[in-house]
This record gives structure tokens, C-alpha cells and sequence, in this order.
């Protein structure tokens, strides 16, 4: 099993000038919802949405500015991520871009794109249901249930070219059949995103009324943590094939 976290940061540092550049649509991704004024807060390195109550007090125009910015930060993830799967596809198969290959890049990221608008959908409704019915640990279990579902969506649409529905399908079948993978990118996030907000505490000083602590660890995140977590995913997909294990 350390074969693929040795085989990820291979990936990562061999093509660390194409990583870095397509990470910055997830430095983007982090940062519309903070600069869209949306009801935020930040920790972990992260920035996210405040969820519950919060959707119940919305005036018209704060729900368009959510759902406006929603959209934009969900086609910037799908970018990076859609992005970093075609480079390594590229790496372990040893094909090189061509047109045709550009061509599918639109395909596939909005095939992902709206996988990623879906799971919102569902995670918005089942977190305001939790709070206007007191079940938010049942609701919580709801939205895991269902991110497995997206979990290797995006490999599988990239990789093997699945259509939406059989990703989903394929992503709750990988994760039984290779459960190890799953706990492995768990642990490894957990601890990567842990080891980065530690660093980043010690720095004091704040930037838009927010630590810069948090921006300096946000970044962090956007170039090393998420690119890594992305290229951990795909080289644990690609691992159903004896010939790409290398």
C-alpha cells in the first residue's frame, strides 16, 4: 500500500509544473466563496459555507450571489480536478495531448461538474432538513453515504470515460472492493491537512479581518494538500490495472 503514496508524490513532483498551474483553480475554488461576501468561515485551511439556519434568514439577492457563486467555484474544482486525472492518465499510459484529448477536457468536466452540482444539491437539502428537524447526525451519516458515491466519480469518467451514472455506481463498488485505498486517502488528508494548519499557526498577523495564519495555510492547501489528495485518487483507481501499478 506505501507504493501508491510513494507512486503519488512521483506524479506530483514529475509533473509539478502542470500540478501547480492547473492548482490554482482550487486556490480559485477556495477563495470566490470568501470574496462573494457568502456566509463563510474558515478553518483547517479551508474556507466553507455555513449550512442549517443560515439558509432560512437568505434574502432573494444573498441566494443569488450562493448560488451564483456555488456554480463558479463547482466549475473550478471540476477544472482541477478533470485536469490533474487527464496528466497522469497521460504519464501512465504514455500518450501525449492531442486535439481530440482537449476536446474530451469540456466533456469531462461537465460531466463532473454537474456530479459536483448534484452532491450539493442533496448535501444543502439533507443539512436543512437536519436542522429544521433536530437530525443533523442522521443527515451528516446521509451526505457521507452519498459522497461515496462521488468519491472516484471523477477517475472514472476521466480514466475509463464512464458515462455519469455508471461513475457513481463505480465509485461505491471501488471502495468496497478496495476499502484499503478509501483509508488511506483519509488518513493521508487528515494528517497532510493537520500538519499544514500546525505550521501555519505560528504566524501571526490578520489579512481582511481573517488570520493570515489561515490564508498562508489555504494556499498550502490549494498547491500541495489538494493536487496530492487528487493524484492519490487516481493512482489508487488506477490500480485495477496490474500494468499501471508502476
Amino acid at each position: 500500500m506505501s507504493n501508491v503514496i510513494k507512486a503519488t508524490f512521483l506524479a506530483y513532483f514529475k509533473n509539478i509544473k502542470q500540478v501547480l498551474f492547473f492548482s490554482f483553480a482550487f486556490l480559485i475554488t477556495f477563495l470566490i466563496p470568501f470574496f462573494a461576501q457568502m456566509p463563510t468561515f474558515m478553518g483547517l485551511g479551508g474556507i466553507f459555507l455555513r449550512s442549517g439556519g443560515i439558509f432560512l434568514t437568505l434574502t432573494p439577492e444573498d441566494a443569488i450571489v450562493i448560488a451564483f457563486s456555488t456554480l463558479l467555484s463547482l466549475f473550478f474544482l471540476s477544472i482541477g480536478i478533470v485536469a490533474i486525472n487527464l496528466l497522469i492518465k497521460a504519464q501512465k499510459t504514455y500518450t501525449r495531448t492531442k486535439k481530440s484529448t482537449l476536446k474530451e477536457f469540456s466533456l469531462y468536466t461537465f460531466k463532473v461538474f454537474l456530479i459536483f452540482l448534484m452532491f450539493s444539491f442533496f448535501q444543502i437539502t439533507l443539512n436543512l432538513l437536519g436542522y429544521l428537524y433536530n437530525l443533523q447526525g442522521v443527515m451528516y451519516l446521509l451526505v457521507f453515504i452519498i459522497s461515496l458515491f462521488v468519491f472516484y466519480a471523477p477517475a472514472g469518467i476521466v480514466i475509463d470515460e464512464l458515462s455519469i451514472k455508471n461513475s457513481l455506481i463505480y465509485s461505491i463498488k471501488f471502495i468496497f472492493k478496495k476499502p484499503n485505498y478509501f483509508i488511506i486517502w483519509l488518513i493521508f488528508g487528515a494528517f497532510s491537512v493537520s500538519i499544514i494548519t500546525v505550521i501555519c499557526s505560528g504566524v501571526e498577523g490578520f489579512l481582511f479581518g481573517f488570520p493570515i495564519s489561515e490564508f498562508l495555510a489555504l494556499t498550502f492547501n490549494s498547491f500541495f494538500v489538494a493536487p496530492l489528495l487528487i493524484i492519490l485518487q487516481t493512482e489508487s483507481f488506477l490500480r485495477k490495472y496490474p500494468l499501471l501499478k508502476k
